[in-house]
């Protein structure tokens, strides 16, 4: 008797548990409600970060890069660079570093407008890049993306000053003379019309610190290159570099750092196996 009073004691406790699930609607890949014990770990989420993106074959340069020659091997077949292996193929993206080309002398200079169609994941590079069309050319091209910058933004390239200072948003690209001190830039060119050459990773970028008739100084972000020396006429792009928590990135497992071409460290120096005092 006791039994079955039990028995419809907890049955009655489990459809009153399944109402309260249903009635807040609970949506998960376990049969158990979240209040019988239930834990976040107990299913998976799909990882979905909204960063693939349709980019046409000729911005493609048409080779697959499968993990041939990313042993950290040399020649002779001995390692050189540790903790290397491994890696998913990956598809290289064509990347245009130069926003407008450079004016012929004694002509006025080219505005490009361009509106971002598409931010995305670039598997070469720690930044993000976007796709941008506009009438600069007749067909769409691949930029780095600037970090705030939406879909839809209208962004400008020119080789003369800007509009507006005022009116400048992140991605527009205007030479060095023309941007005043302090500002934020990215993709700086080292020669004019060679490209940017300078802050292209995630989340990089240089203040102008002081300018002359023929010279800037740049302060870089970092302690590799602390000044960078260029000439005035350089083009460089407003903001930094999008995906600025690109060093705050949680791996989450090890089977992602051997799809980044990454191999297990394991414990290095002092705190190897073979140093330790052996417990009998």
């Amino acid at each position: 008797m006791f039994l079955q009073r039990s028995i419809s004691a907890l049955a009655s406790t489990y459809t009153t548990l399944l109402q309260e699930v249903q009635r807040q609607q609970i949506k998960c890949l376990s049969t158990s409600s979240q209040l019988l014990g239930r834990t976040q770990w107990s299913y998976t989420r799909p990882r979905d970060t909204g960063m693939k993106m349709h980019i046409p074959k000729r911005l493609l340069d048409g080779k697959f890069y499968r993990n041939q020659s990313k042993g950290g091997r040399g020649p002779d077949g001995r390692v050189q660079i540790r903790h290397k292996g491994g890696g998913h193929q990956r598809n290289f993206r064509i990347v245009d570093t130069i926003r407008v080309p450079l004016s012929e002398v004694g002509k006025e200079a080219i505005v490009v407008k361009d509106r971002i169609v598409e931010i995305g994941y670039d598997p070469f590079r720690s930044g993000h890049i976007a796709l941008v069309a506009g009438n600069g050319s007749n067909q769409s091209k691949l930029i780095l993306a600037p970090h705030e910058a939406k879909v839809g933004d209208i962004i400008t390239s020119s080789r003369g000053p800007p509009a507006s200072l005022a009116r400048m948003i992140p991605g527009d690209a205007h030479p060095i003379f023309h941007l005043p001190l302090g500002t934020m830039v990215h993709n700086v060119e080292r020669v004019p019309g060679e490209g940017g050459a300078f802050c292209r990773a995630a989340g990089t970028y240089a203040t102008i610190l002081r300018k002359t008739e023929a010279e800037a100084v740049l302060k870089c972000q970092g302690k590799s290159r602390p000044e960078v020396t260029v000439p005035v006429n350089c083009l460089a792009t407003i903001g930094r570099v999008s995906n600025v928590n690109k060093k705050h990135e949680i791996i989450g497992k090890a089977g992602r750092s051997r799809w980044l071409n990454r191999r297990p460290k394991g414990q290095t120096g002092k705190d190897r196996w073979h140093h330790r005092k052996k417990v009998r």
